[in-house]
């Protein structure tokens, strides 16, 4: 069987089950000795497993990488965090460390969710990966969790990680207003200064999260191209309304699925639960219409 289906079916659960339990997990989740020990197990393994190997043969092999050339391209992308998923996979924990608000989690994380759902999704379910481990080579367990190689360090746990502490960043938030989205659009604007004056400044042709036309054509957003037949840099247009869209889509779920409903439970009825999530489920649908019309129409009942 193929083992990116099984990991792809891995993260589903993985996401059904931090959004099934979010209520009763919340107490944990929300608390900041949580985001501090997590945010320094998932920075050091970050640290230690991707990016310290990176720039120790990027210090050791600068010489002998040609300017302008792919290889020199991607080398220099992995060390300055120029692709979305490495820099989010950085600044996440970071901030779960540093930030007891969920602040700058709360920008970060939609962005950082969106790279890791497209990857898993897009990337690590393709990817024919046998799943038989021989006593010799440990493929598996090496992809799952180091990588398959050295151009594609911790690839899966990097990006279902981004999954699993950006979806509980966000559920576990203050809800989302008009000055999370100038937050959001302040990250994206300083985000792309930074990522021009860097391509410019380097000579970075590939690996740049499609601000390079090589991406586009040739590079990892190349099946988008594909289907879109937009040229560049219209394509990089695109894909950022994009990325705003599903910010403005995760907040506004956020904001609906995290929100505080007071139910008027019938306690005389044979169906209910001293637990509301079961109520929830065994309320009839009559019953459910009433409760609703009580809570958004309560004036015409008075």
């Amino acid at each position: 069987m193929n083992l990116g289906l099984i990991l792809g079916l891995f993260t589903i659960i993985t996401i059904v089950l931090i959004l099934g339990t979010h209520k009763y997990s919340t107490k944990i989740f929300k608390t900041y000795i949580f985001n501090i020990i997590f945010g320094i197990l998932f920075l050091s393994y970050f640290l230690i497993f991707r990016y310290v190997p990176d720039l120790i043969y990027y210090i050791d092999n600068i010489d002998n990488l040609e300017k302008g050339s792919l290889l020199y391209s991607f080398k220099t992308s992995k060390i300055f965090l120029m692709d979305m998923c490495p820099l989010s996979a950085f600044l996440l924990p970071l901030s779960m460390i540093l930030d007891k608000s969920r602040s700058v989690a709360k920008v970060i994380s939609p962005v950082a969710l969106l790279g890791g759902l497209i990857t898993i999704f897009g990337g690590v379910m393709l990817d024919d990966i046998d799943l038989e481990i021989s006593n010799k080579n440990s493929t598996a367990w090496q992809y799952i969790f180091i990588g398959a190689d050295v151009s594609n360090r911790i690839y899966f746990m990097m990006h279902y990680l981004l999954i699993v502490f950006s979806l509980i960043n966000i559920l576990n938030c203050k809800k989302y207003t008009r000055y999370s989205f100038y937050g959001t659009s302040a990250f994206y604007i300083i985000w792309m200064i930074y990522m021009q004056i860097t391509i410019n400044a380097l000579g970075v042709t590939a690996n740049a999260t499609g601000l390079v036309e090589f991406d586009w054509f040739g590079g990892e957003y190349s099946g988008v191209t594909e289907i879109l037949h937009l040229d560049f840099p219209f394509c990089v247009v695109f894909w950022y309304i994009w990325a705003l869209v599903f910010n403005f889509l995760i907040a506004f779920a956020k904001n609906k699925l995290t929100r505080n409903n007071e139910w008027c439970w019938d306690k005389n009825c044979f169906w209910y639960s001293n637990y509301k999530a079961i109520n929830k489920f065994l309320c009839p649908i009559d019953s459910k219409i009433n409760n609703i019309m009580h809570s958004k129409f309560s004036w015409i009942y008075k």
